[in-house]
This record gives structure tokens, C-alpha cells and sequence, in this order.
């Protein structure tokens, strides 16, 4: 009996064993790709925030210098290329009559790029005005 407890000592583990180990390393790995998955989802986000606000600004400095040039514009689309911060968009304007003579509407829809949208294409940003004729103006 006192052989048996001076070969064989009674053992206190004060440690994990590698089953523990390997199953806090699985819970570890799946929370570690599901936050790059994330990660990668908010920077893609992030990007495309940030183009919307460069182009929100882009119609609306469009927009405005319409407003100040107090020229009345004839109906129908025109098109500009705009270039800022060495970034490419294109501007597109599409005006058209209202009920009263002297009022337009401008619709300014900015595209990404230099080049043409396709028809079908949706504007990353689109911003509508009214423009009147000036009063002096006949």
C-alpha cells in the first residue's frame, strides 16, 4: 500500500489537456474568420460610401454652378467629364420642361469613369433642381 502511493502519487492537473486545447483553438479559428469575413465586408462597404459622397458632390457643385451662371437651359441631355482628385466621373444632365414656362428640371446623374454609361446603367448619384428663368431675361 505505501509502495502503490510512492510509485504511483496522486496527480493534480493544473493545466488543459490537448483535447481542451484543440477545441479553445476551433472556436478560436471559426470567431477569427467570421471577423476577416466582416472585416472585408466593411471595407468593401466603406469604399462605396465614399464614392457616393464624392459624387453627392460632384452633382451638387454641378448643380449649383447652374445656378449661379443664371443661364436657361434647353431641354434635353448633355454631357460633361468631370475629373477630381485625379478621378474621372461622368456627369450627365437631364432637362426637361414644367408646367410653367420660365421653370426647368434638372436631373444631374453622376457615373463613374470618363466613358459613356450603357443605357440601362443606374447613376451612383442623382441629384434633382429646378432652374428659373431669369427675371431680366426674355
Amino acid at each position: 500500500m505505501a509502495l502503490d502511493r510512492f510509485l504511483f502519487p496522486e496527480r493534480h492537473s493544473n493545466g488543459f489537456t490537448l483535447l481542451e486545447v484543440l477545441v479553445a483553438l476551433a472556436i478560436f479559428a471559426l470567431a477569427a474568420s467570421v471577423l476577416m469575413v466582416t472585416d472585408g465586408r466593411s471595407t468593401r462597404q466603406l469604399a462605396r460610401v465614399q464614392e457616393t459622397v464624392k459624387a453627392s458632390m460632384i452633382a451638387d457643385t454641378h448643380l449649383n454652378r447652374l445656378y449661379v451662371e443664371q443661364t436657361f437651359p434647353a431641354t434635353g441631355k448633355t454631357a460633361t467629364v468631370v475629373t477630381q482628385n485625379e478621378q474621372s466621373w461622368y456627369v450627365q444632365d437631364v432637362v426637361s420642361a414644367t408646367g410653367q414656362g420660365n421653370l426647368r428640371r434638372i436631373e444631374v446623374q453622376v457615373f463613374p469613369g470618363e466613358d459613356a454609361p450603357k443605357a440601362d446603367a443606374q447613376p451612383l448619384y442623382r441629384l434633382i433642381g429646378f432652374v428659373r428663368r431669369a427675371a431680366n431675361a426674355q
